[in-house]
């Protein structure tokens, strides 16, 4: 009776895979691309992945095996290419060609074992590519693959054949299957992956030229655009294939990589000025090609601002975006916005012209550099001018507390608070402006001191509340106070002060409590710490005092 090597081959199989702890599923039809879906559990030995309880065992084990069964030492053996495409494509499981040389013999005197890998799974796309423009029937197309030593089984028994599969997917099945899956979605794929061509339109509401909203667009300005699609190809292996299904009309939304850049601003005029801020710059996209170079803009962007930098009659614009009343940012955040408005702001006032210098750009060149630009034409916004100057102070004062790197605050807190910045600031800084304080006492300094004029010391602590920390400064405000009259049963005092002293100050975490129950015991500490015994330390309560000025 003629033997049947091809039947003989799926039963070695079949009885292999049941001496190795594997279950054999044979497939009865070949259309499907494999004749043995074997499976198994990996052993702790061959598992790489921890044991786990039942409900969360992944140490299952599936992989399609084609078996080609053959008498011949050709080294090559022929598969149809629909079944290549099931096993390469259609499947996340691991998959093998099996090959048994039986030299004539009933048993096989050889075996070999192919991983359907990178290689070949690249191999078959191509080769699925090259005849997707045919009318093709995948079946009675083929595609052969060889082997060698380096497939060989270490020995013609099913345990030989489990280990290699345990080792083919590193024992991990579903770290196999995600590999698969990702490679499949890379392979063949150098640069893009679709080409569309189509035609737009710039948005109705956008108000500029169609030329400068493809400028906006390449640096991120614009955030996308709607495509009318013409035609859609997809680039696999450099060979355009059209894709009939693909969408009418796509939302074209550019990538953009941004690089941390030097942004530098200095001007030359009654004195020298120079300003530095950490930026990132958006580098533009291929898109800023197709914009005329007299249109053409670049982008960088700090804390709560995009700066724009662009050829033609506005070369420099700043956006400005404050976070919500309610959302508390680190106040460094607000340093370098604060600090270029308030740059702007002198040369307009100065009427000076400065230049605007980007440095440790890592593309083409190092440095870059536009011409001087008039003061005049960038005069801020008041109130911008004016919150900005607010952040600079309070920058200032927790820059002296050393906290300036951890504070957050919210902007209603720098405008609300904005009197106590400033007098703190001058007094950190050693700024020697006059501080003024009106004040009401039951008794004349002439009844106190026996004196209508003594010199007096008068502690007047601040406390500065933000969403993270409590900042106490003990103020002392010494001067000569002058008598403005009677009033209502008090006697009213302004205080001319030309010394203005910290003599405690300290910052807690916000809710973590002071060592003060109330402001009385700070203004008594603040008394305690002045030295000079000439000057009348007078304790005054809140309720009798107006602000300071």
């Amino acid at each position: 009776m003629d033997r049947d090597v091809g039947d003989l081959g799926e039963k070695v199989a079949e009885m292999w895979c049941n001496q190795a702890g594997m279950t054999a599923n044979r497939s009865y039809e070949d259309e499907r691309g494999w004749d043995c879906l074997t499976e198994f559990t990996l052993t702790e030995d061959e598992s790489k992945t921890a044991v786990r309880p039942h409900d969360r065992d992944l140490r299952g084990v599936k992989a399609f095996v084609q078996v080609k069964s053959t008498d011949s030492r050709r080294g090559r053996v022929s598969i149809k290419l629909s079944n290549w495409k099931y096993l390469a494509t259609e499947t996340l499981h691991p998959c093998f060609i099996l090959v048994l040389g039986f030299d004539g013999e009933n048993e096989p005197q050889r075996a070999y074992l192919t991983h359907v890998g990178e290689h070949l799974i690249e191999r078959v796309l191509q080769r699925l590519r090259e005849v997707s423009g045919e009318d093709t029937q995948l079946h009675k197309k083929s595609m052969s693959v060889t082997y060698g030593e380096e497939e060989r089984l270490e020995n013609e028994s099913g345990q030989a054949l489990r280990t290699a599969i345990v080792e083919t997917i590193a024992g991990n099945p579903i770290q196999y299957n995600t590999w698969k899956k990702s490679y499949l979605t890379e392979v063949g794929y150098e640069g893009a992956t679709l080409r569309v061509q189509g035609h737009a339109e710039v948005p109705s509401d956008y108000e500029g030229s169609p030329e400068e909203f493809i400028a906006d667009l390449s640096i991120g300005l614009e955030s996308s655009i709607e495509l009318e699609v013409d035609e859609a190809q997809d680039l696999r292996f450099g060979d355009p294939e059209s894709l009939p299904s693909f969408p009418d009309q796509i939302s074209m939304t550019p990538d953009h990589e941004t690089e941390e850049v030097k942004l530098v601003l200095s001007a030359r005029g009654y004195s020298y000025m120079r300003e530095r801020v950490t930026a990132e710059l958006y580098r533009p996209t291929e898109l800023m090609g197709k914009v005329p170079r007299g249109e053409r803009k670049l982008r960088l962007s700090v804390p709560h601002a995009n700066i724009i930098l662009a050829q033609g009659a506005q070369p420099l614009r700043v956006d400005v975006n404050f976070p919500p009343e309610s959302v508390a940012v680190p106040l460094v955040d607000l340093q370098p916005l604060a600090k270029l408005i308030l740059f702007f702001r002198q040369m307009y006032d100065e009427g000076q012209q400065f230049t605007v210098e980007l440095h440790n750009l890592s593309v083409t060149r190092s440095a870059f550099e536009m011409g001087a630009l008039p003061g005049e034409d960038f005069q801020p916004e008041k109130t911008l001018e004016m919150a900005c100057r607010r952040i600079r102070n309070a920058w200032k004062v927790w820059k002296a507390l050393d906290m300036e790197n951890h504070v957050e605050v919210t902007v209603p807190h720098l405008l609300e608070r904005w009197k106590e910045y400033y007098l703190l600031k001058q007094v950190f800084r050693g700024e020697s402006i006059p501080v003024t304080l009106e004040y009401g006492l039951y008794e004349s300094y002439e009844e106190i001191r026996g004196t209508p004029d003594p010199t007096v010391a008068i502690p007047y602590p601040l406390i500065l509340a933000t969403p993270t920390h409590e900042a106490i400064a003990g103020l002392v405000l010494v001067g000569d106070p002058e008598l403005l009259g009677e009033k209502n049963g008090l006697h009213h005092y302004r205080l001319h002060a030309d010394n203005k002293k910290i003599v405690y100050s300290d910052t807690f975490l916000e809710g973590g409590g002071t060592p003060f129950d109330d402001i009385m015991e700070i203004r008594e500490l603040c008394a305690e710490r002045v030295e000079d015994e000439s000057i009348f330390v007078h304790i005054t309560t809140p309720p009798d005092e107006r602000p300071p000025r």
